[in-house]
């Protein structure tokens, strides 16, 4: 019987380990990167308009509180982070977090990305464009006829399987998150803490709202 509890404990651990893990690896790797436009939600969280009877004074109260639990989701994701990054095996699963600029707007997105990400989507434009100066009549500039011909079809194709690593790397982080969750409980606590300050932004959120 007491095989039998000790079992049963070791598959509920197991089974919340992959949780914590799932839920990182969640924000970590959605897509190719994690991009968090922060500044603009926060902004966005503290200048929608609140319900009309509403005094002045609730409103700044509800909208400056919605920005700080944005920017506590951000803490803990990146506590997360930085304890993974010294925990992990290689530094190509390291993540690291920066400002980026969004595309066609002046907006801020908070970008966290895996170093092998980075890696090999550097990888990929360098096959891509090597493989078209390469082949491409007249290389020394490029031409919309050579990037839209077969040259450029092939191009694509090569840049296309150096990007097809990615799927097997994110699975191998997955396994990396899983194996330190399990082993660490200051980085599984990390997680948690993580997904606390997500589940506290969103119920402020929707409580505003009216969600």
């Amino acid at each position: 019987m007491s095989d039998m509890v000790r079992n049963d404990d070791s598959w509920a651990r197991g089974c919340s380990m992959r949780v914590l893990a799932l839920i990182l690896l969640s924000i970590a790797l959605s897509g190719a990167s994690l991009a968090v436009a922060q500044n603009e939600r926060a902004s966005r969280d503290g200048a929608e308009a609140s319900p009309a009877q509403e005094k002045p004074d609730e409103v700044i109260v509800r909208g400056k509180r919605l920005v700080e639990l944005k920017f506590a989701v951000q803490k803990a994701q990146e506590h997360a982070y930085d304890l993974f990054n010294e925990l992990n095996s290689t530094k190509d699963f390291d993540v690291h977090c920066h400002d980026e600029i969004r595309l066609f707007s002046h907006a801020k997105q908070r970008v966290c990305r895996a170093q092998f990400e980075n890696r090999i989507q550097t990888e990929a434009g360098r096959e891509y464009l090597g493989s078209l100066f390469l082949r491409c009549p007249g290389n020394a500039e490029l031409t919309q006829a050579c990037l839209f011909s077969a040259i450029g079809q092939s191009a694509a194709l090569q840049s296309n399987a150096v990007e097809g690593q990615l799927p097997g790397k994110r699975a191998q982080m997955n396994e990396e998150i899983l194996r330190i969750a399990n082993e660490n409980p200051q980085f599984a606590q990390a997680i948690l803490d993580y997904y606390k300050a997500s589940q506290d932004y969103e119920a402020a959120r929707k409580a505003r709202n009216g969600d």
